[in-house]
């Protein structure tokens, strides 16, 4: 059994139990690094917490001898439990703080009665292997990654001294001038000193101005400073994971890429990675600060990390993952999801254990990101399953039931009845996904009834893929009322010889162009003419909150003149160039009227040809399309031959490839009439 596939119950109890009182302790600095600043100090208790959690860490990872590293994280607990204790007696809020580290230590006490009783040695050293096409674990002598807690600077008190009234209204009247003569003069004689010593500065200043040569503009002046080893790492770790950030979000491929060309950009994932393990500790050391001291919560770094730590062997690196995915947001769909896709790809052993524990957590969005990995990594329980496609959280149900439908779970059923009434338009998707995938009955016409009670018209593939006949033809009625972008795509995918006049006419029309571009893929998803044109494709424009502009006259310059170079100032961008289907009606109805007999009938057709499931694996296997259109040729076949493979468009190359080639032969073996309807009885759960 492969490292990750833990089940829950065979995790020790000792190894829970430090679990536990992790959490305790993480919530406790959490707490602390989210108060406000009071007259508290609470510095002594965030440095107690930093010792509690790396000393757990310690015995966790068996980085040193487990009982005395879990003697000194009790003894940790004891002193932020004193800190805490002085802290309540000026903010009153901390007080709830102290029963959590409390219960941290009595749990400590089960890991040290364990180690007590058994022998223990620390994992053997071994060399550093370079990973070739898929991630590889790493094993770096280090100290563990304990976290830096920051809090708020304490109010300092106002000083209790007199004012020089004060003072002179204590002193009889005889004695107040002489006193109040003696203090102005030593006022003005301060004054004047401050005077000389700024005028000496600044004369000072000058004079080395002047000593120093012209300096060539670009070059700075002055010796430089000779930088230590372990600074040099820093900026080269820094150097390393800023790659890793933006690769990552690199790795998906565009409208006309090839998905094996992806190949380049993991490879450059994998080379980054093992040079950060290859620099030791104080690289690894320096992740986690590279995302805390981040100007801005961006998503990138939540991949970032999560891919460099998840392929470092230790608790420890799953800790570091965890303290900044809370920082960047777990409320934030896009760092979620790049933190997913990094889970994915990482190999650490203990990531199961870590997962399920974020399946109980508070945040929905950890709930969604534990779910997601677990079930794409195939080690999901269908009882964690079942609780999560029962979560509150719509989100959260949402990835649960599109897993429960691969894994086609016996209570999938009850489920789809409990979540039919509408709960936001990702899980009406999610579970009409399941109902098709899972197999459970008359699955295509409750899609049609939730589109009819307000769905979004993205159910309507759906119908398209899984329909009969005259279900696919009732699209083509829709579309003649109302056409749109989702139902273009849909009839794409339908395939019905019906839709073809009516696509085409809707292209001579005064319609949108991103209707005209979506229209023009249908038809060349039906027909599998190479019809195509070269268009200029506009800036990419991102939807993202601007940030806070500071106040202005209305009639000030724009910002980006007052903040930019005028010789360099942002613009708009340059246009892509792009080759994509026609968008001209009288090529698509000359290529048709080539073989008018080639279009006629009632067969669902694909690129071209009458269907089979084999058209649909070589457009998943061969065609340049994006990862969303292979998601549901995926899908497709799971619907035409009734069986279902791992497989997910964000895997590294080689792990697709594997994936297609089990795919293979299920789909040689599919036994259905070209350009059949219809879907086939789901046989089993997922296979391995």
């Amino acid at each position: 059994m492969a490292p990750d596939e833990t089940a829950p119950q065979s995790i020790p109890k000792h190894v829970q139990a430090m679990e536990t009182s992790l959490r305790l302790i993480e919530a406790a600095a959490r707490a602390a690094a989210d108060a406000p600043a009071t007259l508290a100090d609470l510095r002594p208790l965030a440095r107690a917490l930093e010792r509690a959690i790396g000393s757990t860490l310690d015995a966790y990872d068996l980085r040193r001898e487990p009982t005395s590293a879990l003697l000194d994280a009790m003894q940790a607990c004891d002193d932020a439990v004193a800190a805490l204790e002085q802290a309540t007696k000026l903010d009153e809020a901390m007080s709830t703080v102290t029963p959590w580290v409390r219960a941290a230590r009595q749990w400590l006490h089960v890991p040290h009665a364990a180690f007590a009783s058994m022998r223990t040695t620390s994992p053997p050293a071994r060399e550093l292997v370079v990973a070739l096409t898929v991630p590889t674990l790493h094993r770096v002598e280090r100290p563990s990654l304990a976290p830096s807690v920051r809090v708020a600077t304490p109010i300092e008190p106002p000083p209790l001294r007199k004012t020089l009234a004060d003072e002179l209204q204590e002193l009889p009247p005889n004695e107040r001038l002489p006193v109040l003569r003696a203090r102005s003069k030593e006022m003005r004689e301060a004054a004047a000193r401050r005077r000389d010593e700024a005028r000496a500065a600044r004369e000072a200043r000058m004079a080395r101005r002047r000593e120093q040569p012209d300096v060539v503009p670009g070059f700075t002046p002055g010796p430089h400073e000779r930088a230590t080893a372990d600074e040099v790492r820093q900026a080269t770790a820094r150097t390393l994971f800023e790659d890793v950030c933006a690769v990552g979000m690199q790795r998906t491929p565009l409208l006309g890429e090839h998905w094996r060309d992806t190949a380049t950009y993991d490879e450059r994932l994998l080379r980054d990675v093992d040079a950060l393990a290859g620099l030791g500790p104080v690289a690894l050391a320096e992740l986690e600060r590279l995302v805390v001291d981040s100007p801005a919560k961006d998503a990138s770094r939540a991949f970032g990390i999560a891919f460099c730590l998840g392929c470092v062997e230790g608790r420890d690196a799953l800790a570091a993952v965890e303290r900044c995915i809370r920082l960047l947001g777990p409320s934030s769909p896009e760092t979620c999801a790049a933190a997913a896709m990094a889970l994915k790809l990482a190999p650490h052993p203990d990531l199961a254990t870590t997962l399920r524990a974020w399946l109980a957590d508070p945040e929905a969005g950890l709930r969604r990101v534990a779910i997601d990995v677990l079930c794409h990594r195939g080690i999901a329980t269908p009882d964690e399953i079942v609780a999560r496609c029962r979560d509150e959280a719509p989100e959260v149900a949402a990835f649960a039931f599109v897993a429960a439908g691969l894994a086609a779970i016996p209570e999938l059923s009850v489920l789809v009845e409990e979540r039919a009434a509408p709960e936001g338009p990702e899980l009406a998707d999610a579970v009409a996904w399941a109902s098709l995938l899972g197999g459970v009955s008359h699955a295509v016409e409750r899609v049609k009834r939730a589109f009819d009670r307000g769905g979004r018209d993205t159910l309507l593939l759906l119908v398209a893929l899984a329909g009969e006949r005259d279900d696919v033809a009732d699209l083509v009625s829709r579309w003649e009322r109302a056409p749109s972008r989702a139902l273009a795509s849909a009839l794409g995918y339908g395939g019905h010889p019906a839709s073809l006049g009516p696509l085409i006419d809707a292209l001579e029309a005064d319609t949108a162009p991103e209707l005209k571009q979506e229209i023009a893929f249908a038809l060349q998803r039906i027909t599998g003419a190479e019809l195509y044109e070269d268009i200029d494709l506009p800036p990419e424009k991102l939807d993202v909150d601007d940030p806070p502009v500071p106040q202005v006259p209305d009639d000030a310059p724009p910002v980006k003149r007052l903040a930019s170079d005028r010789r360099d100032r942002p613009s708009d961008g340059a246009p892509d160039r792009v080759r994509v289907p026609t968008q001209r009606a009288e090529a698509w109805r000359a290529f048709l009227n080539e073989e008018p007999s080639r279009w006629e009938g009632e067969r669902r057709l694909r690129r071209g040809q009458p269907y089979t499931p084999a058209l649909s694996f070589a457009e998943l296997e061969g065609y340049q399309i994006t990862p969303a259109e292979r998601r549901v040729l995926y899908r497709e076949l799971i619907l035409k031959t009734g069986r279902a493979v791992p497989f997910d468009p964000v895997d590294m190359v080689p792990v697709q490839e594997l994936a297609l080639k089990k795919l293979a032969p299920i789909v040689e073996k599919a036994g259905s009439a070209p350009g059949a309807w219809g879907r086939a009885l789901r046989q089993g759960g997922m296979s391995k």
